[in-house]
């Protein structure tokens, strides 16, 4: 991560680095398991809280129907 005046932002790359897309589809197939964080889709609060509500929506879709 990087931080210059007032801004955050992933280093050049980082997706090549960390591959998001390659970690959500091997983690969709475990039932009742999501990811969340500023590692996936960016490090701003709005980024976190939108992954956080995605997970626990997976996660209570996943108990309701068990």
């Amino acid at each position: 991560v990087m931080y210059g005046p007032g801004d955050v932002r992933y280093a050049h790359a980082h997706d090549e680095h960390v591959p998001v897309a390659e970690l959500e589809r091997a983690v969709s197939g475990a039932g009742g398991l999501a990811l969340a964080g500023a590692a996936l889709h960016g490090v701003g609060v709005p980024a976190c809280v939108s992954t956080g509500e995605a997970a626990a929506t997976t996660v209570t879709r996943h108990l309701v129907a068990a």
